[in-house]
């Protein structure tokens, strides 16, 4: 199977760049999402830091939900 996508160039340019870079947006996800969860899982964190890092690890899954990626981004 193959798949192509096409971009008017320059009009489409962002768009372009945002394919292109997909895997990496993707990957630096990932890599915020591990570091939070360690952060809530490991760092010694007062209470009111403890609820910050919880409901930001609420709010991260909320939007990965929202834009339909949890797929690419929650393996």
């Amino acid at each position: 199977m193959k798949g192509s996508l096409e971009f008017s160039l320059p009009d489409e340019e962002v768009e372009f760049l945002r394919a292109l870079k997909a895997g990496d947006i993707a990957g630096a996800l990932e890599d915020f999402r591990d570091w939070l969860r360690s952060e809530r899982k490991y760092a010694d964190l007062s209470a009111e830091h403890r609820v910050f890092a919880d409901r930001a690890w609420d709010k991260f899954h909320e939007i990965v939900s929202s834009h339909g990626i949890n797929e690419v981004v929650l393996p």
